[in-house]
């Protein structure tokens, strides 16, 4: 993974959060992303962090806004003082459920990893309390008051057959895997038996110099790596600074594009505004002409007034044809071209 968790990777992480299973959530927050405040007898206070598309244990808490969204504020009504019951992968699919329990209650959060991802909170009935985003499909909506419903069942990639692997990076892709899964299975002999070596693999941390960050050794790569004693403490050490990254990279585009689009307005204001000086200049110089020639054009029109009163304005037309100032006249427009 480099921003987003394949589901493997997942699997691994799943298996890690297994120690925080019986916590107690003490606080939520809201930095950049969501964090759960726990606590667990005999282990002490410690932090979950859920972003678009990545979960994981977090070694400090971020300073967190004092505002926060509905989402945030409804798991903090329904989630704060509860016990972590259960956490779990749902097959090979990259969603999280994970159970919050007493007594007399059980809530679901269920987190989306894949897209742009989702978060979604539930009653014990899977009635939806809130969502980071209320979205729709031709075959499931997330809203308040729906029954979640998760996405369609894909083939388990923990339980494919020899007929569906094949040795073709873009078809190891297109069954589920993504990029960098569909190139280990190859880089390990691109056989059934390259693909159970990659589900037999025990986790082994570790970030590698291009950025990607993986919970196991890649055979496609020729440098071990930096190894990491837990897929966690990797992405906790690298993620937030990927993250932060992308985020700045995406407000440098987005100002960019709007710096581009002001200098468009601007030279198009600028091209008016030269426009209208040529306007002006010229404006201001027919002005100076009729001032100049005031007395010369006062009776002309008092000429044309006295001819107008006797004739029609073709007749007009006509009758002026040889006259040594006025050189046309319109009789549709009543336009009068004059030389002086």
């Amino acid at each position: 993974m480099k921003t987003e968790l394949n589901f493997l990777e997942l699997h691994f992480l799943v298996d890690e959060l297994q120690d925080i299973v019986g916590a107690r959530v003490d606080k939520i927050y809201e930095p950049d992303s969501f964090l759960l405040q726990i606590h667990k007898s005999g282990a002490g206070k410690s932090f979950v962090r859920i972003s678009s598309n990545v979960i994981w244990r977090a070694k400090e808490k971020p300073a967190a806004p004092e505002t926060f969204s509905g989402l945030c504020g409804s798991m903090r009504r329904f989630l704060e003082g509860k016990k972590i019951a259960k956490i779990e992968q749902l097959g090979s699919e990259r969603i999280v459920q994970i159970t919050f329990e007493t007594q007399k209650e059980t809530f679901y959060l269920f987190v989306e990893l894949f897209q742009n991802g989702n978060i979604i909170l539930t009653d014990a009935a899977r009635k939806i309390l809130g969502a980071k985003e209320e979205r729709a499909w031709k075959d499931r909506e997330i809203k308040r008051g729906l029954n979640y419903v998760a996405p369609p069942a894909k083939k388990d990639l923990f339980e494919l057959k020899a007929v569906d692997i094949l040795a073709e990076e873009k078809a190891l892709a297109s069954v589920g895997f993504g990029r960098l899964l569909a190139r280990e299975i190859i880089a390990r002999g691109g056989d059934f038996k390259a693909y159970q070596s990659l589900l037999k693999e025990k986790p082994s941390p570790r970030a590698y110099s291009d950025g990607e960050l993986s919970a196991i050794k890649l055979a496609q790569y020729s440098e071990d790596g930096t190894p990491f004693s837990s897929f966690s403490e990797l992405i906790d050490a690298k993620l937030p600074h990927v993250l932060l990254a992308k985020k700045v990279s995406g407000v440098q585009k987005a100002f960019e594009s709007k710096k581009s689009k002001l200098q468009e307005i601007i030279d198009m204001q600028s091209k008016n505004i030269s426009s209208l000086e040529t306007d002006a200049i010229e404006l201001q110089r027919k002005g100076e002409l009729i001032y100049e020639h005031y007395q010369e054009l006062k009776d002309l029109l008092e000429e044309l007034n006295k001819i107008k009163a006797k004739f029609s304005l073709q007749d007009m037309k006509a009758k002026l044809k040889d006259h040594a100032k006025i050189k046309d006249l319109n009789p549709k427009t009543s336009d009068v071209v004059v030389d002086i």
